[in-house]
């Protein structure tokens, strides 16, 4: 008789039924309530796969029922009500093809997980561990892994999905798409002939390492990566450059000269000399940051000093009408050989000394052409400033030095601190001194731009360049010597514009005698 069987008492309040068994659903979870199987709800649950066959395929859904009512409905003593259909046992279908991996039908049926096929955030992969998609990965050769790291691959159909290419090494060792030395893996009684790099390179866990694999390459996605020589890049961010990744915001590619190796007996091997690569320099690299200092700023004061000097040599010579004494005519000679002096300095750091000489020398010519004797004493008051600024004849006084700070100052180890107290910055005095220091700490230089500096992993400075000249264009030695010689003519022309400028000013303190008072008087010689 079924209508009467033996069953077990529970406290429903803390307690439920899994098949025959009670459980805390507080901490566990039924599993099964066709086996009575219960887990920890930290712990997946455990399913039992029978193969193809109808009955096997019943047996699992009971397997992973875990819904329904806790009563017997009917017969249907040991599954406790309706079946779910959407919850399935993922098990290991990697090598479940070939029948003569087993040698009886029993052994087909494999204990696995159960999981939700409509459950978004979990499925099945082909070693039989369930993942998180969101954060995990099925790959064909090594099972589950994290998706921060590429699946490996020989081949393109050693990727997961449609869209997933196998990005492998093409130079300079070029290895083709499933190359390398073959293998045999002997499965029962069949011999097959594979790669080392297919999904029998685990057998039979069917799970291992990335880094362990044999394979060639890795995979990567074509809609948002590229493979550049064996090394997925970001297609967004990255350029290729040879086997590199190279930012295309930060850096360039650019062809370079590989260093030599150094060898026995204190000598560079000549491998490789003269032969150019593709290289990925940072420091060689035009950013938004040094095209402005490097390019718009120069060009902006340039143009700007240009303008200002057209525009006050037409007002000033439409502002008066009186012929210039030799005076004015050196005044504005001189000053406009200061402007051009100055404006080279408009492409090296010491712009700021350019910008000063050039609104000197604009306002002596104003003074030489008006004629105004309050301007003539702001033009002697000017060159007197300029003198200051660019010379610093006053060197340690509070006040009237002009020595300013480094910007970004180089340690210097003979100079030792004072105990107690923190090292003062080191300063310059005067435009000659801080050309010298730039040129004789480029780092001076290259660091106000964060440029114009060899990258030392592009050009070969052990075998082919001078390695004591890491700078070139603004900061070249070339080019900070033609600005010391623009210094000294400067200084010379503000000297003859600071004489010039007080002769000027002194002459219109002199009254001069009106016309009218002039008389003329004519009487013959004898009377």
């Amino acid at each position: 008789d079924r209508s009467a069987f033996w069953g077990t008492c529970y406290n429903s309040k803390i307690e439920s039924c899994c098949g025959w068994k009670p459980y805390n659903f507080r901490e566990e979870q039924c599993c099964s309530r066709h086996s009575a199987r219960i887990n920890y709800l930290e712990q997946p649950c455990k399913c039992q796969y029978g193969g193809n066959t109808d009955n096997a395929n019943k047996e699992e859904i009971r397997d992973c029922q875990t819904y329904g009512p806790t009563v017997p409905a009917g017969n249907n003593l040991r599954d406790n009500g309706a079946i779910v259909t959407t919850r399935a046992c993922c098990v290991s279908t990697k090598y479940s093809g070939p029948a003569e991996l087993f040698s009886s039908t029993n052994l087909l049926r494999q204990f696995g997980v159960c999981y939700d096929k409509n459950d978004k955030n979990v499925k099945c992969c082909t070693d039989g561990n369930i993942f998180d998609p969101g954060a995990e990965q099925c790959c064909p050769i090594n099972g589950v892994q994290s998706l921060n790291q590429p699946c490996p691959c020989n081949t393109k159909t050693d990727c997961p999905s449609h869209n997933s290419l196998c990005c492998l090494q093409r130079f300079a060792r070029s290895w083709t798409e499933a190359e390398g030395p073959a293998f045999t893996l002997r499965y029962a009684s069949n011999a097959n002939m594979r790669v080392q790099c297919d999904k029998y390179a685990n057998y039979p866990e069917g799970t291992g390492a990335a880094e362990v694999q044999r394979c060639y390459g890795s995979c990567y996605s074509a809609e948002f990566q590229i493979c550049c020589n064996g090394v997925t890049c970001s297609r967004e961010y990255d350029k290729c450059c040879n086997s590199t990744c190279c930012n295309r915001f930060t850096s360039t590619c650019m062809e370079g000269s590989r260093p030599g190796s150094w060898g026995a007996g204190g000598r560079y091997n000549p491998n490789d000399y003269l032969v150019s690569f593709e290289v990925c320099s940072e420091k060689e690299c035009f950013t938004t940051k040094r095209t402005f200092w490097v390019f718009v700023m120069p060009v902006f004061w340039l143009f700007a000093s240009l303008t200002a000097l057209s525009f006050v040599i037409v007002v000033a010579r439409r502002a008066t009408d009186h012929v210039f004494e030799m005076t004015e005519q050196a005044l504005v000679f001189f000053s406009v050989l200061l402007v051009f002096i100055a404006m080279p300095h408009y492409f090296s750091p010491s712009y700021k000394y350019g910008i000063v000489a050039v609104l000197v020398g604009l306002v002596c010519i104003l003074a030489a052409v008006l004629r105004s004797t309050r301007l003539s004493l702001g033009a002697v008051i000017a060159v007197l400033i300029f003198l200051n600024y660019w010379v610093d004849p006053f060197q340690g006084n509070i006040y009237l030095s002009m020595a300013t700070k480094i910007p970004n100052p180089a340690p210097r180890p003979n100079v030792a601190a004072v105990p107690g107290t923190l090292p003062a910055a080191p300063v310059i005095s005067g435009l000659l001194e801080y050309l010298l220091t730039l040129d004789r700490l480029p780092r001076e230089c290259t660091s106000f731009y964060d440029f114009f500096e060899h990258d030392k992993y592009v050009h070969d400075f052990e075998r082919r360049y001078n390695p004591t000249k890491m700078t070139y264009a603004y900061c070249s030695k070339a080019w900070l010597t033609a600005l010391v010689i623009f210094t000294l003519l400067g200084i010379l022309f503000g000297l003859m514009m600071l004489l010039l400028s007080i002769f000027s000013f002194a002459k219109k303190l002199i009254p001069k005698a009106p016309k009218d008072d002039l008389v003329f008087e004519v009487r013959p010689e004898y009377e």
